[in-house]
């Protein structure tokens, strides 16, 4: 192998390198909130919508936290009633919390912990 090609195949390993020391700040969410780390892998909160109510915002935060953060759906998805939705986030504490189209409040779960997996029943 011939200097050039060792040098630039040394430069390409160095940079894969690098780039994965950034995974950890991948969010973990749809929009970016993660919750406190439990040291393994993914859990999930799989959302049923029982309510009768079409749900616009799903609120996901650590319980630690003092604010609820962005909103886990975007701009477009909505979970009418009949429908679920899964979420992964990272083992923890977490406050949920379901809203309208208006953003009036359905359902909100306090300090729920997540390990596994979690379904939130939304009546």
């Amino acid at each position: 192998m011939s200097k050039k090609v060792y040098l630039i195949a040394l430069v390409l390993l160095a940079l894969a390198g690098m780039a994965c020391s950034f995974c950890p700040l991948i969010p973990s969410g749809p929009s970016g909130p993660s919750g406190p780390s439990g040291g393994g892998g993914k859990a999930t909160i799989t959302m049923v919508n029982n309510s009768g109510q079409s749900i616009c915002f799903v609120y996901i935060s650590p319980s630690s936290e003092d604010t609820w953060g962005d909103d886990w759906l975007g701009d477009t998805e909505i979970i009418d009633p009949g429908q679920q939705r899964t979420f992964e986030v990272d083992p923890g504490t977490y406050d949920l919390m379901a809203t309208d189209c208006d953003d009036n409040e359905i359902d909100t779960k306090w300090e729920v912990e997540i390990t596994t997996s979690y379904t939130w029943i939304v009546e």
